[in-house]
């Protein structure tokens, strides 16, 4: 489904708040940064809310590459 204005800014919102109050968070993703971002745009362009999403992120995860052979292709 693609990512709506309102999706995009309560997600920033979320990880804004937990930023901001020092709170602990985990993220899991299939997508390097740089496709997040583009994965948090919406169809109308505007990719500054996804922008700072990401940057937010950067900011306060440390980043752990798994590799290996997918579990769900056995």
């Amino acid at each position: 489904e693609p990512p709506t204005d309102w999706g995009v800014s309560k997600i920033y919102t979320i990880i804004n708040a937990r930023y901001e109050g020092y709170k602990p968070t985990i993220v899991t993703s299939n997508y390097t940064d740089t496709e997040l971002e583009k994965r948090l745009t919406p169809q109308n362009g505007d990719d500054m809310t996804a922008r700072a999403t990401v940057d937010r992120l950067r900011e306060m995860c440390e980043a752990l590459v798994m590799e290996g052979q997918s579990w769900r292709s056995r």
